[in-house]
């Protein structure tokens, strides 16, 4: 009796640890699946990722810069910190700021047009 006990144990020992090798076989296939994204894909996100970077030296660092202030990466994660923080306290104000600069660029285009 002793011996069928130890022998389920052992056996539960080895089950779990089959299994955990299988979960990590499992999540190595899924980085690799997530690594092997579609090209298209990465190619889109790297696109939006440096217009995004390209916008924040035009409006933020090149102000910044006629101050004399430095920005490193370090410094503009912080940055963006702060006006993240502005942003959720001012939320109704920068969303109707922004749609007045919506409409203003859009009656300048027809007026042009």
């Amino acid at each position: 009796m002793r011996f069928d006990s130890w022998k389920r144990y052992e056996d539960a020992l080895d089950k779990i640890d089959k299994l955990e090798k299988r979960k990590k076989v499992l999540k190595d296939h899924s980085k690799i699946a997530s690594f092997k994204k579609e090209p298209e894909e990465r190619r889109q996100r790297t696109r939006r990722l440096i217009e995004k970077g390209a916008l924040f030296e035009k409006y933020i660092e090149q102000h910044l810069e006629e101050n004399q202030l430095p920005l490193e990466p370090k410094d503009a994660e912080l940055l963006l910190d702060v006006f993240s923080a502005f942003f959720k306290a001012n939320q109704q104000f920068v969303i109707n700021k922004w749609n007045d600069r919506i409409e203003n660029k859009k009656s300048s285009t027809l007026d042009e047009g």
